[in-house]
């Protein structure tokens, strides 16, 4: 959840001036919080809305970390991997500040950073929601603001605020005098993928690792609407993901059907785009999520860059992509519609995908058992990753009727259902 701290993540100012230090916080040590407290994020995930996750925020904070006044005329500022670090010794107002700034912009939830004045000058620093929610685990009573405030300043953090977070950087003068390369084209690499084998990884590894800013092309598929061109691809965010990609990052396949296939499981139904992205190979980084979904349905590969671009087709980058750095293919591809339903021993399909081929054998003896029912099925649209890994499934009351081919991954279906119709059938003929 979190890394073991580092000695920049524990800074100590002397004799500190509170507006200077205040403008140090929201500039420089709350945006810094926001790599560390992506993980953390997704444990809130299911309470990531302002109407329950400050109270859910308070109370993991008053039950996890003792709360330690700073000594006088000495200010100690802890990153949050230094206050989870801390958390039995002893944090203060600021630190809870810069952890809980980081969960809340991680979870896109606006809020403000207030620095209260109780009579004695500015001395406290808090977070406040945009329902006027308050959110300070220094004070015993959630919601609580004391009736004793004198004067407040807030510093508002916006949604997807252009202050939050930060682009990858990258000066494309480094690589003037290189082209990008195409891995699946190029003849150093393409024989990588043809042939795949723990061979070619290592190979591929190492060329790589000798190539650090060759820029390469990569891709990646999402909704039409975004605008991706004007703001750049933003990470994976722990409440809008389309599946159980870890947050903070962005996904990018060198196979543009590949990238196509991935964006028409997020946006069923709606129109897609796909963008070429043109990286230094540096910022690529394994696709731990692909990697595990490979190795969970039996392929020995490894945890490198190579085996996640090799076999899992799959890599990705921490931090948003400016738009720079990428371009639109300039095809808009029609998102998937797809309706199923059996009647009177027809399976009537309807589908924008050539991809859907089958309809399982189990499914048919369901519409022989059926006669002249109508049966529906509703198609269940799993998470991106797990539809890799098992191919989109149709469903009737949970039982696994019917299945279609993604990439020419198969997974047989089920006759659980047809076998529970059977059943149903014989009870009914031996009380009549």
């Amino acid at each position: 959840m979190f890394s073991k701290p580092i000695s920049s993540d524990f800074i100590t100012i002397k004799s500190p001036d509170p507006e200077k230090t205040f403008e140090l916080l929201v500039t420089t040590y709350i945006p810094k919080g926001f790599d560390q407290t992506y993980e953390v994020a997704e444990s809130f995930v299911d309470k990531a809305v302002p109407s329950k996750i400050f109270k859910a925020l308070w109370e993991w904070c008053v039950f996890n970390f003792v709360y330690e006044e700073d000594k006088e005329g000495i200010e100690q500022i802890r990153l949050p991997n230094r206050t989870w670090a801390d958390r039995n010794k002893g944090v203060d107002c600021e630190d809870f500040v810069i952890l809980n700034a980081g969960i809340l912009h991680n979870l896109d939830i606006p809020f403000s950073v207030r620095m209260a004045d109780y009579g004695e000058g500015w001395q406290h620093i808090y977070i406040v929601g945009d329902n006027g929610v308050i959110l300070d685990p220094v004070n015993p009573i959630f919601n609580n603001e004391p009736k004793s405030l004198k004067r407040v300043k807030d510093h508002r953090f916006e949604k997807e605020s252009k202050t939050l977070g930060k682009f990858i950087q990258y000066n494309f003068e480094e690589s003037s005098q290189q082209k990008p390369i195409d891995l699946l084209a190029d003849s150093r690499t393409k024989g990588f993928f043809e042939k795949p084998s723990p061979e070619s990884v290592k190979a591929l590894n190492r060329f790589l690792k000798a190539n650090p800013n060759q820029l390469v092309v990569m891709y990646h598929g999402t909704w039409a609407n975004h605008p991706i061109m004007s703001q750049g691809l933003k990470t994976t965010k722990a409440n809008t993901r389309r599946g159980y990609s870890t947050v903070g990052f962005v996904y990018l396949t060198p196979y543009p059907k590949y990238a196509e296939s991935f964006a028409q499981m997020a946006y069923p139904s709606e129109p897609i785009t796909l963008y070429k992205v043109v990286v230094p190979a540096r910022f690529l980084k394994p696709d731990n999520d692909q990697i595990y979904f490979k190795k969970s349905a039996g392929i020995q590969i490894g945890d490198t860059l190579g085996d996640s671009l090799v076999f899992a087709k799959t890599a990705r980058i921490k931090g948003d992509i400016p738009p720079y750095m990428i371009s639109e293919v300039g095809k808009t591809i029609k998102g998937l519609k797809t309706n199923f339903s059996l009647k009177t021993n027809t399976i009537m399909l309807t589908a924008a995908q050539k991809r859907l081929k089958r309809v399982s054998k189990a499914a048919d003896k369901l519409v022989k058992q059926a006669g002249k029912k109508t049966v529906t099925l509703k198609v269940n649209v799993l998470n991106r990753n797990e539809a890799m890994k098992t191919a989109w499934e149709m469903e009737k009351e949970g039982d696994l009727v019917a299945s279609r081919t993604i990439d020419g991954m198969k997974k047989k279906s089920s006759t659980k259902t047809a076998k529970k119709a059977t059943a149903k059938r014989k009870t009914t003929s031996k009380r009549k």
